[in-house]
C-alpha cells in the first residue's frame, strides 16, 4: 500500500494487484485496484498487466510458495481427516515475468525477498534471487522486521550486487527510499520514465 501511494505521489499510472486486506486503505480513486484471492488469481491478474507494457513493475506481495494439494469445500472432519497434508508449489510469478522480460530493458523489475537470519544471510539470499529471477532490483527484508509492523528494515540490491541498508523507518518513508533506488537505478541505464525522474 505504501509503495502504491508514493507511486502515485510521484505521478504514476498506479494498478494496485492485492490480496485480502485486514482493513480498507485510502487509497486515490484514480488509483486502479485489482483484488485477488489465491497466489493463481496473482499470477493471472499479473501476466495480464505485464502484457500492457508498463514501465516498472514491482512485485512486493509475500505470497506463499506452497498450497495444498486439495482444497476442501466443506470443514474436514478430525475423526475422517487426513493425518498430513499434501502440498504443491505455487507458481513463482516473479520468475515468469523475468522470463518474458528476457534481456529487454522494459519493463524495471523490482522484486521483494523475506528470510529469516541475518542481515548478511539475507543480502546473499536476495542476491541469489536477482540473478535467478531476472530482476533489476531486489529488496530484501527479515520477516521479524517487518511483518505486522507499520515500520520496516531493508536492504536494496542492484544487479551490480551492490547492497545498500537501509534504517528501520516508517513503511511509507521506506517506500520513499525504495523509489529514490528505483529512479537511480534506472537513470542509470537511461531507460527512466519522465513521470517518475521529477
Amino acid at each position: 500500500i505504501a509503495l502504491a501511494r508514493e507511486a502515485y505521489r510521484r505521478g504514476a499510472e498506479v494498478t494496485l494487484v492485492h490480496g485480502p486486506l485486514n482493513a480498507k486503505p485510502k487509497l486515490p480513486r484514480q488509483m486502479k485496484r485489482v483484488a485477488i484471492t489465491s497466489a493463481a488469481d496473482m499470477r493471472e491478474a499479473m501476466l495480464k498487466r505485464f502484457a500492457e507494457k508498463p514501465e516498472v513493475v514491482i512485485m512486493a506481495a509475500a505470497v506463499a510458495d506452497y498450497r495444498p494439494a486439495q482444497v476442501a469445500s466443506e470443514k474436514i472432519k478430525k475423526s475422517t481427516g487426513p493425518n498430513s497434508l499434501e502440498l504443491i508449489s505455487n507458481s513463482d510469478v516473479l520468475v515468469e515475468l523475468g522470463e518474458l522480460k528476457g534481456k529487454s530493458a522494459a519493463p524495471f523489475l523490482v522484486g521483494f525477498a523475506v528470510e529469516t537470519g541475518s542481515q548478511e544471510e539475507l543480502i546473499a539470499e536476495v542476491q541469489r534471487k536477482l540473478a535467478r529471477k531476472n530482476a533489476d532490483l531486489m529488496v530484501g527484508n527479515l520477516a521479524q522486521d517487518s511483518f505486522d509492523k507499520d515500520t520496516n528494515r531493508v536492504c536494496l540490491v542492484r544487479r551490480s550486487g551492490e547492497a545498500v541498508c537501509l534504517e528501520t523507518a516508517r513503511k511509507s518513508i521506506i517506500a520513499r527510499s525504495i523509489f529514490d533506488g528505483i529512479v537511480q537505478a534506472m537513470k542509470e541505464t537511461a531507460t527512466s520514465p519522465a513521470e517518475m525522474s521529477a
